[in-house]
């Protein structure tokens, strides 16, 4: 492990403290690691703020302030960091110092390090290009294309070492990231104010070698197509997951459309006069059923009232017409009405019941009543709504669809 040799030291104004500096002349503040206090670098080192609450413990991390490592051919020296948190999510950002090239940034997320540092190469966008820019949406910067890979608001919660800005605890940044791997393109906004920068992808490995950190660099992210590996699993499991259940519901909406508890069909011309089928059984109370009146009619028509009864009681009455014309041929054949009709009644107790039914009906525009129709009356008993799997069904492709759009976030194609 290497370390910078102090450049000078100073004495906290608020609690006595030695500190020791390691920045140059355009450091702004110094956070103070035994009171927490913000001091000024600009005024004699004056105390600015004092973190009472998130900035009791130092986070265990491999970069320490005062830590030396060459990269880019370059001897940085670990001046102070800032951690961010952003929906539950946290990462660091080290401020890096050479006496010969000023400072820059090292980017600690999610064990992947990026290399960075401030520009003034603007993207080609025309007013605030964080009201512009989306996930997914390309823009142009230092003769590069980027694609947005990242947009959101990060906060302050932790700050110490030496800054070339005032960061606070609680302060927020705006940020839109463009990504063209292994290179990243950052615009950030606080206080109206924006700024951007440009780094790259730096192995965790080669992170470690440089600062002379003899931990077990951890496995990187294998950062591709604009996400991680892990990312496009955990997105791709769930949409698996979603069409083996959307596989099921189908199945499901077979399977559970209900048990045939009777069924008997009839000339159309004896219902006329009325007719009471035989008994059926119905098991439990409220039970939903289903019955399903199918005819064979061509160029016909029916209506037909049925009351559903146990013993003398009347327990549903209703109607239902059924009427299917056709003609024509080829191309020119047509169809219109149906030859069948569907009720759905709940029973409010379990027995033996029957229905009463009587019909009346024509063909053609006629009302000279039947010919040779039919009408089969069927039960179903256990029936779920097919509305409920309907509803699932578009449930379940809003969530595929937002999974799918995610993967596809994560997985854009970038141009080498």
């Amino acid at each position: 492990m290497k370390m910078a040799k102090k450049v000078k030291a100073i004495v906290c104004t608020q609690c006595g403290s030695s500190l020791d500096l390691f920045g140059g002349h355009n450091v702004d503040t110094i956070v103070c690691p035994a009171c927490n206090t913000c001091l000024d670098g600009k005024d004699e080192y004056k105390a600015v703020a004092q973190f009472m609450t998130l900035m009791k413990k130092m986070p265990n991390l491999p970069l320490k302030i005062g830590m030396k490592g060459t990269l880019k051919e370059v001897e940085w020296t670990v001046i102070g960091y800032i951690r961010y948190r952003e929906d539950g999510e946290k990462y660091y950002d080290f401020q890096l110092f050479s006496p010969t090239h000023g400072y820059a940034w090292l980017t600690r997320n999610e064990y992947n390090y990026i290399f960075s540092r401030d520009v003034k190469d603007m993207p080609d966008i025309i007013g605030n290009p964080l009201d512009k820019l989306y996930t997914g949406v390309k823009f142009t910067a230092r003769d590069m294309q980027f694609n947005v890979i990242e947009k959101g608001y990060e906060e302050i919660d932790f700050v110490a070492g030496e800054l070339t800005w005032q960061g606070k605890v609680g302060d927020g940044t705006g940020y839109v990231t463009g990504a063209k791997p292994p290179y990243l393109y950052t615009i950030s906004e606080e206080r109206n104010e924006m700024s951007f920068s440009f780094g790259e992808y730096i192995d965790t490995e080669l992170v470690y070698k440089a600062f002379g950190i003899n931990e077990a660099a951890p496995k990187a992210q294998t950062v591709q197509k604009g996400g991680s590996k892990s990312s496009s699993l955990m997105l791709g499991i769930p949409i698996i997951l979603a069409f083996v259940v959307a596989i099921i519901l189908i199945v499901a909406s077979f399977v559970l459309s209900g048990k045939k508890i009777f069924s008997e069909s009839y000339k159309c011309k004896e219902l006329v006069e009325g007719k009471i089928t035989k008994k059926f059984k119905v098991n439990g109370d409220n039970k939903l059923l289903l019955l399903d009146l199918k005819t064979n009619f061509s160029d016909a028509w029916g209506f037909f009232t049925l009351k559903i009864v146990k013993g003398e009681t009347e327990y549903f009455t209703f109607n239902k017409e059924i009427a299917y014309y056709s003609g024509g041929y080829g191309e020119d054949r047509w169809s219109e009405g149906s030859r069948s009709e569907d009720v759905y009644i709940r029973l409010p107790e379990k027995g033996e019941y029957q229905i009463v039914i009587e019909g009346e009906g024509g063909y053609g525009i006629s009302s000279k009543g039947f010919r040779n129709e039919n009408l089969t009356v069927s039960i179903y008993n256990n029936v779920i709504l097919s509305r409920y799997f309907i509803i699932a069904a578009i449930l379940l492709g809003f969530i595929l669809f937002i999974l799918f759009f995610s993967y596809i976030k994560d997985n854009i194609e970038f141009d080498n």
